[in-house]
């Protein structure tokens, strides 16, 4: 017991030796991370990490990866066994898809569609055309000997038949959900992917980072002050893109400027003054500090990550919602003031969110067509594994 107390005795006295060399250094650097209490300027690095998922968004724009497919056609196999499951089936069954005085033609519906079910009618087509694929009798041979079933007898077949009616169950299945899958709109194609981050980023679709400027950064061309463009509320935010976002947090200024908000390595040369001018300037800079090459994959989950990111940064400052660093009452680009996106309608009304903002919103339905098209691809690969257990009986 002594001698623990001993030692931690002695760690007190260390403790408390060197606490007047370190408290003043370590206050500094604490109260920094408090802009209400302390006054101190927008720093360099201040807004790396506000950057950085921002920039990889800027980099999956420039650079959109190749959208994973699925080329396996289900009904292939799927249409086989239809077929042979209409070559085993009774002559009767099979004449019934022939048109009676027009041989070797098999119409799409009933010749006469009061004599049969009404039921029969929306899988008349199909049926059909089975029953047009196996009229030859080369390819009614071919497809027996498939099956090793060209030497049968028809006892033998009529066995085979009745074997094979769940597996024709689930052939149904598979040609009818792979019909509705290519149907149905199942996301973005790789085209649609490069416009919708293009929209995103720059506010248009492009190929030439060189001519945006004050094009499509910001809702409108920029003709006042850069607290015009970078506060707002969520309704008249002028900052609508992922690249304007970049311009407020990173982009530096002749008044007060700090040229390394965004790293200490990448200190911005255009400066962002006379609005509708100089942004193309400004955003040669500041692209810089983005990847030319995103390295991932692309995903639903990809892109929703990317969101959060960014959204989970903001914070409540000064009666406004604050993206990037404020430390007077205003993102005006000065250190003094703050190089930040600024929203006065988000924290204070219980009603309001970015989900319909600008470019997180134009992302939020990119990852929402992404999910389409990825359920689409893993319905495909589970049709051959899906029992349904329905279906009808070609007899």
């Amino acid at each position: 017991y002594f001698y623990h107390k001993q030692q931690i005795s002695c760690k007190l006295r260390d403790f408390y030796n060197n606490m007047d060399s370190q408290l003043g250094a370590s206050l500094s650097v604490l109260l920094c991370f408090f802009p209400r209490i302390c006054r101190c300027n927008v720093a360099e690095n201040d807004n790396t990490l506000y950057a950085a998922p921002l920039c990889a968004i800027v980099s999956l724009a420039r650079t959109p990866p190749t959208l994973p497919t699925d080329d396996t056609d289900a009904t292939a196999v799927a249409q086989k066994i239809l077929n042979l499951n209409m070559t085993l089936s009774p002559p009767k069954w099979r004449s019934m898809f022939e048109h009676s005085k027009n041989k070797n033609t098999f119409p799409e519906s009933p010749e006469n569609p009061n004599a049969v079910p009404k039921e029969w009618h929306n899988q008349w087509a199909g049926w059909a055309s089975q029953a047009k694929a196996v009229h030859d009798t080369k390819q009614e041979k071919a497809l027996l000997e498939e099956f090793n079933l060209a030497k049968t007898t028809d006892a033998e077949k009529t066995a085979a038949l009745i074997l094979l009616r769940p597996y024709a169950r689930q052939a149904e299945y598979v040609i009818t959900t792979m019909t509705q899958i290519k149907e149905a709109p199942n996301g973005p194609t790789q085209e649609e992917l490069k416009a919708d981050l293009h929209n995103a980023v720059y506010g248009e679709a492009t190929d030439n980072e060189n001519s945006l400027g004050e094009k499509r950064l910001f809702k409108a061309k920029p003709t006042t002050s850069r607290q015009h463009m970078c506060d707002g509320s969520t309704a008249t935010s002028q900052a609508t893109t992922v690249a304007s976002w970049l311009m407020c947090l990173c982009a530096t200024q002749t008044s007060n400027p700090e040229a390394k908000a965004c790293g200490r390595g990448a200190a911005m040369t255009g400066n962002w003054n006379a609005m509708g001018t100089d942004e193309q300037t400004a955003w040669t800079s500041v692209g810089k500090l983005c990847p030319k090459q995103y390295t991932g994959d692309v995903s639903a989950a990809t892109v929703t990550t990317l969101i959060t990111a960014v959204t989970t940064q903001l914070r409540s400052l000064s009666g406004k919602s604050i993206y990037g660093t404020m430390q007077g009452g205003a993102c005006n680009g000065q250190n003094s003031g703050g190089l930040c996106v600024s929203f006065s309608d988000f924290h204070s009304s219980g009603d309001k969110n970015l989900n319909g903002f600008g470019w997180i919103a134009t992302l939020r339905t990119l990852a929402s067509k992404l999910r389409k098209r990825e359920d689409a691809i893993q319905q495909k690969k589970l049709l051959y594994t899906t029992d349904t257990g329905s279906g009808s009986a070609n007899t």
